[in-house]
């Protein structure tokens, strides 16, 4: 015989009347964790518990639909059940004559006469009180014993929440670990350095924007960063999400005639200095 089971997933959508911030905070409290990591679990279908009988996978279910999280409930393979033991056969019909009535004979249950002479040491039995009611059992303490399930439900859904999170969350970022690309970008803009450089040597003056050297739009590079040229010859290199622990981050090239030419400050932009060159720290952060 086989016994059904059901998963339990969220759809990553909500219920009418709720909104993602108030459904990350109840989640977060269901789960013990942050509101940015219980956010993240409404990205996308995740399921919450497998292969668990349908009531509990009902009560899966109303918990996680409390918090205003939509949440399924799905079929998932049978599992035989070994412990169904085969019923006994029944017995073959008797064949009666249709015209002879059936008689049934009943076991008597009881003597129909007690014995007259008890034996000594019995004791009489007392006359029941028929004018007290009978006493109506105490009903069973259903409530508490739903609220211990649910406890124990909200433990696992926790545990599977935060287990979900686990590999969910990106690891936490590495401080320097983005100094390889920086130092590639660096590399691959001298070549437009050198065309600001060489545009000051003719004009006198550095270019004021990308259409002075023929530039259409930000200039990219290699689909690590992308630069734009602003007033006074200054490069601004703005980082991709190619390298996820700098996008969106900025970092100045500043031009300046030097004695031998031309020197570029790279102490500006919003780059944090762990991920920055020694040279381009600043005197504060060396």
């Amino acid at each position: 015989m086989a016994k059904e089971l059901f998963d339990v997933c969220l759809t990553g959508q909500l219920l009418t009347g709720h909104n993602r911030r108030e459904v990350a905070v109840n989640l977060a409290q269901l789960v013990g964790t942050s509101i940015a990591q219980a956010d993240s679990l409404l990205d996308g279908a995740t399921c919450v518990k497998s292969q668990v009988d349908h009531q509990t996978a009902v009560l899966y279910h109303e918990i996680l639909e409390e918090t205003g999280a939509q949440a399924v409930i799905r079929a998932c393979l049978a599992q035989s059940d070994s412990t169904v033991r085969p019923s006994a056969p029944m017995a073959e019909p008797v064949q009666t004559d249709p015209e002879q009535p059936v008689v049934v004979e009943a076991t008597p249950v009881l003597d129909a006469e007690p014995d007259a002479h008890p034996p000594a040491s019995a004791s009489p039995l007392p006359d029941p009180d028929t004018t007290q009611p009978f006493a109506t059992p105490a009903p069973a303490p259903l409530r508490r014993r739903r609220q211990w399930g649910t406890a124990a439900v909200l433990v696992a859904v926790g545990s599977v929440l935060l287990g979900a999170l686990y590999w969910l969350w990106p690891a936490p970022a590495v401080p320097g670990a983005a100094l390889p690309a920086v130092g590639e970008s660096l590399n691959l803009v001298q070549p437009l350095q050198q065309q600001v450089e060489l545009y000051w040597q003719r004009q006198g003056y550095p270019p004021m924007s990308g259409a002075e050297l023929d530039w259409q739009g930000p200039q990219p590079l290699a689909e690590l960063a992308s630069v734009e040229l602003q007033a006074d010859g200054v490069l601004l290199l703005t980082f991709s999400d190619q390298v996820s622990t700098l996008d969106g981050y900025t970092l100045l090239l500043r031009p300046a005639i030097a004695e031998q030419g031309y020197a570029w400050d790279c102490t500006g932009g919003t780059l944090p200095p762990a991920e920055r060159p020694p040279e381009c720290r600043g005197a504060a952060a060396r």
